[in-house]
Parts: structure tokens; C-alpha cells; sequence
């Protein structure tokens, strides 16, 4: 069923695209005694039927399960996509919309009489080569993430180091809000022009790895986003920016940070990796310590273990038992951002409550 939450469950059914094992597929074959051929039956020949429907949204529903109902194969739901393009995003419908569904049968019916004419000879008409066939078009197994919507994010030590510090606010208090202007000063690795946008954030906790304890970066909150208006200078030479706040989702201060925002939204496309890569899920992107599909969680590992964006991986959960038995599949996750030893990734598939030292293994396109 849908979730209206970040993103929609159509992702579950890009992501079975590369599943691994027999968690996700089944073995096809034929019954003993079968061909797998369908025969013919003398006298009747094969129509294909195209009819349409129309399905209402309702809470809950998903492209995913839409196709499965109707179309008998979830993972056809891009038929469904293409027939309704005010759908600009797969992995976001909503209720009340009214979506279109083409269903295509094959009936069989009874062939016309033809009446049996005399043999004739007819001279072979000369031999013209066949065009080749034309190309078959292939899915675009990507998809658009709107980072903005998510008020959580992961950052590295170096990161928060190089972040940006408040000087003053305009009116002179130290509580912040919409089309409030501020000055600031920012040593970051690009230069900054007129029109560049930042977001600012609080530090909401460290986050240490889950099985090594060690410090892996900082989980951040959030708070909203402000547009540089004007670039002066102060008695030294120093360049000093103005910026107006342009979206405040929480209370900001001056002692918030704030860093510039990245590209969105940003196309995922769906990237298997070669590489053997294991880790652990480090933290989740929720209050709770347990989250499930279509929510954010941060990995252990990053660029330099060979991590790249469109990976896809395995969620395991370690035996009650331990090494006495393997671990348990629990679910499956993209990456849909690097750092050099974390990653941002979406949980696309739980079979249970997915929580902060459940494994992770890469699936490797063989």
C-alpha cells in the first residue's frame, strides 16, 4: 500500500530490478511433463484486447501494488507511469487521483471458413532483404530525489569544521525568522556569489559506530534555508555577506550553522557495483531507533570502501543465535549519497523494523 511519507513504494519495485538470491526470486519452470510451450488448438486463432480503466488514489495505494492488482506483475508498474503523465514523479501519488490502466488480454476465438481454392502455381516473387528490427526501447531505471524534503541529514567532522558562522542579525535580536537578513563570514571551498543559497542547521548528536564505538560525523537538524543579497566587505578587507532567511522551518539562532545546499532534486539511477562491500547501518534519519521503507539511514562506509551513488544493498540481521546460524534478510537500500567513509542511503524494502547495526551487503552485478 502507499506511504504517504518522502518518497512512494514505486522505488520497491525499481529496486527489484537487482535483487540477489532466492529472498527476492523465485526459480520459474514448468510442471513435470510440460513443455512451457502453449499449444494450438485447431480451428481458433489468438486476438490481443486492449481495455482501459480508471483506478481513484486512495491512502495507501502505490504504482507498485496498482500493477500488481491489475496488471498481474508489480513490475510493470512503468506501463502505469507512462499512461498518466501528470504523474511527474512515480514515487508520489496522492488521493483522489484518478489514474488510467491499460489492460491488455489475449482471447482466444474461432477462426473464419476459408474456403479451400485449387493449388496454383505462382512464380516466387524476387527476394528483398528484410530491414533489420527496430531497436527496443529500453526503461530509464532512475529516479528524482528531493533532498529539501527531508529535515534530517548526516556530516561529517570536516564538514561541521568548514561550516558557516552567524555575525549579526538586522534586527538585532538573537532568535531568527523569515525575510530576516543577517551577515555572515564563510571560508568554504568555493567562492560565493550574488543568489547562492545555504541551509542552516543545528547539531542534533554524534553519531559513534554501533559495533566499533568509534566517531563517524554528526547527525543534523534542519532548520531552514537563506539567499545571499549582497557581498561587502569589512575594515580589513575581509569579504562580509548579507543574506535574507528565505524558509525557516524551526526556531533558528545565530548560534545555528549553515552550509551551502546541493544540487536538487537529484537523479538516482540504479548502479550495481562490482565490489564485495559489507558495513553497518550507523543511524537512521528518525527519533524512533527503529524505522521501515522509504526513510533515510546512514552507512559506514563511503567512497573510499567503493561506495558509489545508485549502489544497491542487503539489509542482514545478525542470528539470536549468533555464528551458530547466517543472518537474517531484513530489506534492501540504495544509496543516494557518498561521503568518503559514510553514505546517505533510502531503505526501499523492510520486512521488519530497520534500526541502527543491522548489516549491510552489497549486491554485485555478476
Amino acid at each position: 500500500m502507499f506511504r504517504v511519507w518522502v518518497l512512494t513504494a514505486s522505488l520497491a519495485a525499481l529496486l527489484a530490478v537487482f535483487p540477489a538470491g532466492a529472498v527476492w526470486a523465485q526459480e520459474e519452470g514448468t510442471a513435470e511433463g510440460e513443455t512451457g510451450e502453449s499449444e494450438e488448438v485447431p480451428g481458433e486463432i489468438s486476438e490481443v484486447v486492449e481495455t482501459y480503466l480508471e483506478h481513484t488514489v486512495v491512502r495507501g495505494d502505490t504504482l507498485w501494488d496498482l500493477s500488481g492488482k491489475y496488471l498481474g506483475d508489480p513490475w510493470k508498474w512503468p506501463e502505469i507511469w507512462e499512461l498518466n503523465p501528470f504523474v511527474e514523479d512515480p514515487h508520489w501519488i496522492y488521493p483522489d487521483q484518478v489514474l488510467k490502466i491499460k489492460i491488455v488480454e489475449t482471447v482466444a476465438k474461432k477462426a473464419p471458413e476459408v474456403p479451400v481454392a485449387p493449388p496454383q502455381v505462382v512464380p516466387l516473387p524476387p527476394e528483398v532483404p528484410m530491414p533489420p528490427p527496430a531497436a527496443i526501447p529500453s526503461f530509464d531505471m532512475s529516479f528524482l530525489l528531493n533532498m529539501k524534503s527531508n529535515l534530517i541529514d548526516f556530516i561529517s567532522e570536516d564538514k561541521l569544521a568548514s561550516s558557516g558562522k552567524f555575525l549579526e542579525n538586522y534586527n538585532e535580536g538573537v532568535m531568527l525568522s523569515e525575510n530576516d537578513r543577517v551577515r555572515f563570514r564563510y571560508t568554504g571551498e568555493r567562492p560565493i556569489t550574488l543568489g547562492d543559497q545555504f541551509t542552516i542547521f543545528r547539531v542534533d548528536k554524534k553519531v559513534r559506530h554501533p559495533v566499533k564505538r568509534g566517531r563517524l560525523g554528526y547527525l543534523i537538524l534542519v532548520l531552514g534555508e537563506m539567499e545571499v543579497i549582497d557581498v561587502g566587505e569589512d575594515a580589513k578587507g575581509n569579504p562580509v555577506y548579507t543574506a535574507l532567511l528565505v524558509e525557516s522551518l524551526q526556531d533558528i539562532t545565530l548560534d545555528d550553522r549553515f552550509i551551502p545546499i546541493e544540487s536538487r532534486p537529484i537523479k538516482i539511477t540504479l548502479n550495481p557495483t562490482t565490489l564485495d562491500i559489507s558495513g553497518y547501518i550507523a543511524e537512521t534519519d528518525e527519533a524512533r531507533p527503529e524505522v521501515g521503507s522509504y526513510t533515510l539511514c546512514f552507512l559506514d562506509v563511503g567512497t573510499d570502501d567503493g561506495v558509489e551513488v545508485g549502489n544497491t544493498f542487503q539489509i542482514m540481521r545478525e542470528s539470536s543465535v549468533g555464528k551458530k546460524a547466517p543472518p537474517w534478510y531484513i530489506g534492501n537500500l540504495i544509496v543516494v549519497k557518498t561521503m568518503s567513509t559514510t553514505s546517505t542511503a533510502m531503505i526501499t524494502y523492510a520486512r521488519k523494523e530497520i534500526r541502527a547495526g543491522d548489516m549491510v551487503v552489497s549486491e554485485v552485478a555478476r
